[in-house]
């Protein structure tokens, strides 16, 4: 990936061995002067590709999305996109994770809300978690998504700090709240979950507290005990 605008390198892989050529995607072209940034965030499931595209238009003014692109006869070609209909001048945090055909990204939704929208490899949005009071981080594997939002959210009614939400996307129509994941006891001005992982059973979760001016960073790692709780 190069500096801005961005560009995509896409290695064959078999097995362990990385092929050392590489497809280049590039920066998506646009007619009206804009500067792009692309390719900060990317996820990729068989064979579609998403990456995520920052636009700023006139005004200090953004846009955030996410272009998807198909392998086609041996080429990358763009398939589909999804973009906000309108730019803000408040910054936003792409995200974006992928499995089992499904893409799981990080939306604003209006001047003080995201949600993490589920789409399929076709641009069908299928199902969405709302009501993110902070740009969210997002992991995904098989029936989990994991969502990490930073402040609040309306999930289980709280109003609680850092936490990570488990839901199950068995339908991906119709996410369900599992568990909450609270910060495990860090001491001040904590940020839990600005990392994510999940497999099968396990979550990871990054961490980073600030204490006497001095950042620390770890990751904190839970397993599935029961399929209604994470422990």
């Amino acid at each position: 990936m190069s500096s801005n605008p961005g560009e995509l390198h896409v290695h064959n892989r078999t097995g362990t061995t990385i092929s050392s050529t590489f497809a280049v995607i590039a920066a998506p072209s646009l007619t009206d002067g804009s500067a792009v940034f692309f390719g900060a965030q990317v996820a990729i499931d068989n064979g579609t590709i998403g990456a995520s595209l920052q636009v700023s238009t006139t005004g200090y003014k953004k846009k955030y999305g996410y272009v998807f692109y198909k392998l086609v006869e041996g080429d990358w070609v763009e398939s589909f996109s999804v973009m906000p209909s309108e730019a803000t001048t408040v910054g936003d945090n792409c995200a974006i994770a992928a499995s089992n055909g499904v893409f799981a990204l990080s939306l604003r939704v209006s001047s003080s809300l995201w949600q993490v929208s589920l789409y399929n490899s076709t641009g069908a949005e299928l199902g969405a978690v709302p009501g993110l009071y902070d740009a969210p981080v997002v992991a995904l594997s098989g029936t989990w998504l994991v969502v990490s939002d930073r402040h609040q959210s309306s999930w289980s009614g709280a109003v609680v700090s850092d936490r990570v939400a488990v839901f199950d996307v068995s339908d991906s129509t119709s996410p369900t709240y599992m568990s909450t994941l609270a910060a495990p006891g860090f001491p001040n001005d904590s940020w839990f979950g600005f990392e994510l992982a999940v497999t099968s059973n396990t979550i990871a979760v990054g961490a980073q507290y600030y204490w006497d001016e001095v950042y620390r960073s770890g990751c904190h790692c839970l397993r599935l005990s029961t399929r209604r709780g994470v422990g």
